[in-house]
């Protein structure tokens, strides 16, 4: 492939991600699913514009840099998270929260694994995402130290469930609920209030649809739209899962709050092909929450790897 080719396909893709920024809907499916691939859209940008140097091609290698600039700073310019904070006087224990979340790719493998890597992380609420046909009773095997399992593998008309979610909690929930939106029977909405030294949390959890077809991104953003709507922004709160869309993606910029940890140079998803990789599981919050530490957990089993994140509770 000469330099003129691989500068105009560069530039293809390059201005189908920037159309992401259009309204245009279902339209819009292709540009959502090539914005998603951003980091990778500047690294093979400036292979191509070295390439075109080197077939002495400056004219060409000027139009990469210039299609290339766009992604870049929004890369460079990206905000939307935090760091862990560096407390002078140390939180009380009683004063902390440990969350974890884990699409399992319905892996009893990734389950095992996911178990042994909460226990060390110290978990106390764990949100498991396309879980496997297991029940709560061997949940608790797995996480003796959670007490209180809800799991959603049913539809609301009764039929088993794709991708089945749950949570796991060391201490009851003050309050729990599972909402189904009309519509998107086969997708759920965890939300649940979780007590820390008298402390209300409120935790909320979802994995909306693979933006794979059309149909699927506008059904993982109205899953998105019903779950952001049940935050309540004004306390503190803790929002996360398999979202299925990156930090560049239009939709993302609608999530509240803040993502535990720089997402700039990591990934969570494809975890056989890492070079390839994105991160689309994440985990956000807001109100009277000081993020202490995150993480992201080794290969599982699952394509995805398990994120964890700790808080103090003011």
């Amino acid at each position: 492939m000469s330099s003129l080719q691989m500068a105009i396909l560069f530039m293809l893709a390059s201005m189908m991600a920037l159309a992401n920024r259009l309204p245009l809907g279902k339209a819009g499916w292709l540009f959502d699913l090539a914005v998603h691939f951003t980091p990778h859209l500047i690294v093979a940008g400036g292979a191509i514009c070295l390439f075109c140097l080197w077939q002495q091609r400056q004219s060409w290698a000027l139009v990469v840099v210039f299609f290339m600039l766009p992604h870049l700073i929004s890369v460079i310019s990206f905000s939307s998270f935090a760091t862990p904070s560096s407390l002078t006087e140390k939180v009380e224990e009683k004063k902390i929260v440990r969350v974890a979340s884990a699409n399992l790719w319905q892996r009893e493998k990734a389950l095992e694994a996911l178990a042994l890597m909460s226990k060390a992380q110290n978990a106390d609420v764990i949100t498991l995402l396309e879980a496997p046909r297991v029940d709560c009773a061997k949940l608790y095997k797995l996480f003796p130290g959670h007490q209180f399992c809800t799991l959603v593998n049913e539809t609301s008309a009764g039929n088993l469930m794709k991708r089945p979610i749950a949570v796991l909690s060391k201490t009851e929930p003050k309050r729990i609920e599972v909402y189904t939106p009309q519509g998107l029977d086969d997708r759920a909405i965890l939300n649940l209030e979780y007590t820390v030294d008298e402390a209300v949390v409120q935790i909320v959890a979802t994995h909306p649809p693979a933006p794979g077809y059309p149909t699927n991104m506008v059904n993982r953003d109205a899953l998105m739209m019903h779950a952001t709507k049940m935050i309540d922004t004004e306390a503190r709160y803790i929002f996360m899962g398999d979202f299925n869309m990156t930090p560049w993606s239009k939709a993302f910029r609608a999530i509240p709050g803040k993502r535990a940890g720089d997402p700039r140079l990591v990934s969570t998803w494809l975890t056989k092909l890492p070079l390839l990789g994105l991160p689309i599981d994440h985990i956000f919050f807001g109100g009277s929450l000081t993020l202490l530490e995150t993480d992201i957990g080794g290969a599982t089993g699952s394509d995805h790897r398990p994120i964890f994140a700790s808080f103090a509770v003011k």
